[in-house]
């Protein structure tokens, strides 16, 4: 018999030996229905990939923001990759830690900072110097740190698809030159030095900085 979590049987689909026309008639239609123990397969086949490093492996929310589905990851130990503030008010309603949480994405909104800054989550990625400044700003004025970690990414031209995506060239790529990412940087540096509640994760800059180096060696 295949071990495939849907197949046909006698002309009628199941799915993990349940008949997708029995769930019809009990739930009604339409229905999504998804294979929990092909979701839990293919996140531990993912985890076991990195095994031996430190890695933390994050769903992207706006895949499927089912709570099942979420629910299911949690519990596997999962983060979240969300672009938004609702996927994140979704990630934590189905359990969710928010500190297994990295917010991407360009259209960050001030208040959707600031939920996350509440939240507690473990990671900004910072796609511009602007952001940056805005989530300076609000971390400042809440007080708090902008997270555990943030991430920058520098524009790298290489032809290495390993830096960049082969669909576009280096200069459309998302992401700031050297020379932005190291003026950054050192503007991190400035306000670490300053001082006070507030301040940016003190890893931002060491992240750029071996971001930059690494491009430039790839140059």
């Amino acid at each position: 018999m295949t071990t495939e979590p849907f197949q046909y049987l006698h002309d009628e689909l199941y799915c993990e030996g349940v008949p997708l026309a029995k769930i019809a008639r009990e739930v009604g239609t339409p229905v999504y229905v998804y294979s929990r123990g092909e979701l839990e397969r293919a996140y531990r086949a993912f985890d076991a990939a990195l095994d031996g490093m430190p890695h933390q492996v994050c769903y992207a929310v706006k895949a499927n923001a089912s709570l099942g589905i979420l629910n299911v990851l949690v519990k596997l130990g999962a983060g979240a990759d969300i672009v938004s503030g609702g996927e994140l008010v979704r990630w934590m309603k189905a359990g969710g830690d928010p500190a297994k949480v990295l917010f991407s994405g360009v259209g960050k909104t001030q208040s959707e900072l600031e939920l996350a800054l509440d939240a507690g989550i473990g990671t900004f990625n910072v796609e511009s110097a602007e952001e940056l400044e805005v989530l300076d700003r609000v971390a400042r004025a809440k007080g708090k740190r902008g997270a555990d970690r943030a991430a920058g990414q520098p524009r790298c031209r290489s032809g290495d698809p390993s830096v960049h995506l082969d669909r576009a060239q280096a200069e459309q790529v998302r992401g700031r030159d050297v020379g932005g990412a190291r003026a950054a940087r050192a503007g991190g540096q400035a306000r670490r030095a300053r001082g006070g509640r507030g301040r940016l994760p003190h890893r931002l800059a060491a992240d750029q900085d071996h971001a930059v180096q690494r491009c430039e060696s790839r140059a």
